[in-house]
């Protein structure tokens, strides 16, 4: 099941992770270089009922069919993360959580706590900020904890303009 949650303005380069690791840190795909814009915000399931299995952004101009989205052979490996804290999403380059404090704060403002609790949380819809927020532009969900997670592309004309984290 595809559902959709608007427009949000991307710069140029986003880093795609769990914003609990520090932007030197392996577990994270940073400074991924994209068409600058509008881009839809996706997300899958298998059914109404079930867990985020994909989280995308699509550029809003781009010329990509839903078949393009759910076929696995349009996308392009550009990388793996891990998800620890069970946060994971597309954020504006140089979002960074990494000291305790920050982390913290970010987490309270939210009503996540310090670290993602296996409840019902997971069921809530994404969080979405913009570029006006404390902490910049982001799309993001909460979900299972886990390592090593691909991070996929479509590029048309030598740009990004779709990123795919799968989740399940």
């Amino acid at each position: 099941m595809k559902k959709e949650y608007g427009l949000l303005q991307f710069d140029d380069k986003i880093s795609v992770t769990d914003p609990m690791y520090d932007p030197k840190n392996i577990g994270r795909v940073n400074h991924v270089k994209i068409k600058p814009g509008a881009y839809r915000m996706i997300l899958f399931s298998e059914n109404d009922h079930e867990r985020i299995t994909r989280a995308q952004i699509v550029h809003a101009e781009a010329k990509i069919s839903d078949k393009e989205l759910y076929t696995k052979k349009s996308w392009s490996r550009i990388g793996r993360i891990s998800i620890d804290s069970g946060i994971v999403g597309f954020f504006q380059d140089n979002f960074d959580l990494s000291d305790k404090q920050k982390w913290n704060a970010f987490c309270a403002s939210f009503g996540i706590g310090k670290f993602c609790p296996y409840t019902n949380l997971f069921d809530r819809e994404p969080f979405i900020l913009n570029k006006h927020s404390e902490y910049g532009t982001a799309f993001f969900l909460l979900t299972y904890p886990s390592w090593a997670r691909d991070v996929l592309a479509i590029s048309k004309n030598n740009e990004i303009i779709a990123l795919e984290i799968r989740i399940k």
